[in-house]
């Protein structure tokens, strides 16, 4: 019985794909040009245009359906065919044709995968694979809506399914959005980092002269003609700060290199958020032998420690308004396994400095800040009033007192707003009035925006922003007053300090070959600490800066180096 349902069944699926249209015409047919619109059936009107294209639209999907429906009945044909012959084998028991039988399936299965790979490599774009192409252009586990042939880059994008919907098309990432995504990556989570990309936050940009709001003289330097020297300025806040403290630092492990506190002022009321309107200062924390949970800092100056050491800062600032606070910012250096070094901030402490327009909260006194664990510059961040330390908190105490007798002269003579070590403030008078003196005492043409060839008016405010080397500078310059008279006058001495900067730190600028400043980079700062004491050693034995200059191997010198520029980026805000 099987042996005449089989063929009977054959013939009815034979017959019934005979009646659908040849491939072959289906294929000339989709193959052929449509044709344009003559003048003719132009003038007829728009609407019998638009028939005959949904008549053309139609044609299409009409010869669409019978090359599925040819391609199924084809499929049903063979698999009949496979069941009649496996009924056959059954019945028949002849071993060699099932043989010849399985033989010929595995040939026609063979056809076909040839058929199928000959398809996909005329179909495959020249160039990498289209299956690479594929799995770079949409992510894995999305679904991906195949565009039928014959449409437009501009037509398939617009048949896109809308944000929502089931099926979901992976859409190239815009170059505005790529560009938001590379903002946001890039934006400083800590003062450290925004000290790198923000030339304003510096030493340098703070102690160079600056234009006034005409532009026609400097904003905060002054020179008294009736007492020839350098005019003094008293400002609104005027403050020494001493670090105490910090308790209860949980994080302690062995990655850690270095802790550090970072100074700065912060106006929390900007247009385009909080804004950092002064230079960022950097004061190194020591890790208490016995809690770990503790920084201490060192207070000494007897030049044994470093001056980033210091627990000493003065904070100098002529701001009015109340939104103007100071932040602490605690952070610690990683060295990663990689042996790279990265900043990780731990919180900020924000101290207020104003009570209204024209007079300072701070008093004298020991304050304890809580250390609020969020990002400086995030939206979450909160400068209001001073916070009730919790218990388990982290906690900053820090004095405030008056600037000391020895050193407020020297202050006062200092950029209306600046934050630094006082360490320091002595040398930065010394570079601010002969910078007064070259540029309103001496200079004949008080209009005139030219270069100025001084080597030490161009390269102090750059040296300033390297610790190490102003600590080389300030020790060999202790030695060298102790030699000086006592009561030497404010001239004399600026001119001493100048002969002793060109002979340490203006050869050592871009002259000798050395590692760049960073405290991120240890390496770095132990070989300059060798430059450093060569020199010195070099100027005891022979009294001579050029003898060590002429034993070593110097870099050439470009004189735009050591040119005053007084209308430079520095000179706006």
């Amino acid at each position: 019985m099987g042996m005449t349902e089989s063929p009977s069944a054959v013939t009815k699926l034979l017959s019934k794909a005979n009646t659908a249209l040849p491939v072959e015409s289906i294929r000339s047919e989709s193959l052929r040009p449509v044709s344009t619109p003559s003048t003719e059936q132009k003038k007829v009107g728009e609407n019998k245009f638009v028939l005959k294209g949904e008549e053309r639209v139609g044609q299409s999907s009409r010869k669409m359906y019978d090359s599925k429906e040819l391609s199924e009945a084809e499929s049903e044909a063979e698999d009949a065919e496979k069941l009649s012959k496996t009924e056959e084998r059954r019945e028949s028991g002849d071993d060699e044709e099932e043989d010849e039988d399985d033989d010929d399936e595995k040939e026609e299965e063979e056809d076909i995968k040839i058929d199928q790979r000959r398809d996909r490599s005329i179909a495959k774009p020249s160039g990498r694979s289209a299956k690479g192409q594929e799995e770079s252009a949409h992510p894995e586990g999305s679904e991906i809506q195949k565009v039928p042939e014959g449409i437009g880059d501009q037509e398939a994008s617009a048949q896109l399914p809308i944000p929502g919907s089931e099926t979901v098309s992976a859409i190239p990432t815009s170059s505005a959005t790529q560009g938001t995504l590379q903002h946001n990556h890039d934006r400083a989570n800590c003062l450290g980092m925004k000290l790198k990309k923000d030339f304003h936050l510096t030493i340098f940009c703070h102690l160079m002269p600056r234009l006034s709001e005409s532009n026609i003289g400097f904003h905060d330097l002054y020179w008294n003609y009736d007492g020839d020297k350098l005019r003094k300025r008293r400002i609104r806040v005027s403050k020494m700060f001493r670090l105490i403290r910090i308790e209860n630092v949980s994080l302690y492990d062995s990655t850690i290199i270095s802790r550090l506190i970072r100074i700065c002022l912060l106006d929390t009321t900007g247009k385009t958020g909080v804004q950092v309107v002064s230079n960022v200062h950097t004061i190194r924390a020591q890790l208490q032998r016995r809690n770990k949970r503790v920084w201490t800092f060192i207070s000494k100056t007897d030049g044994q420690h470093s001056s980033i050491d210091h627990s000493d800062f003065f904070v100098r600032s002529n701001y009015s308004q109340k939104d103007v606070v100071m932040i602490i910012e605690v952070s610690v250096l990683r060295m990663s396994e990689n042996a790279e070094c990265t900043e990780t901030s731990l919180g900020f402490a924000v101290l207020p400095i104003m009570a209204d327009e024209s007079t300072s909260c701070l008093q004298n006194k020991t304050y304890t800040l809580v250390l609020q664990e969020y990002n400086i510059f995030g939206s979450r961040t909160s400068f209001g009033q001073l916070k009730t330390p919790a218990k388990g908190s982290v906690k900053v105490k820090l004095q405030v007192f008056d600037i000391p007798n020895q050193i407020i002269g020297f202050v006062d003579s200092l950029p209306d707003v600046l934050i630094w070590n006082p360490m320091f403030a002595r040398m930065a008078f010394y570079y601010r009035r002969l910078l007064c003196e070259t540029l309103l005492k001496s200079k004949t043409n008080l209009m005139s925006t030219e270069l100025l060839s001084d080597a030490f008016l161009a390269t102090f405010p750059v040296i300033a922003d390297q610790t190490d080397l102003m600590d080389f500078v300030r020790s060999i310059w202790m030695e060298r007053k102790k030699q000086l008279e006592n009561k030497e006058n404010e001239a004399v001495e600026a001119a001493n300090f100048r002969d002793l900067f060109m002979r340490t730190a203006f050869i050592l600028y871009r002259t000798v070959p050395m590692p760049d400043y960073c405290l991120t980079n240890p390496r770095a700062l132990i070989e300059r600490s060798n430059i450093f004491k060569s020199l010195h050693e070099s100027l005891q034995q022979r009294n001579s800066e050029l003898k060590y200059l002429s034993s070593i191997r110097c870099k050439p010198i470009n004189i735009q180096d050591y040119a005053l520029d007084i209308v430079g980026s520095h000179s706006l805000d």
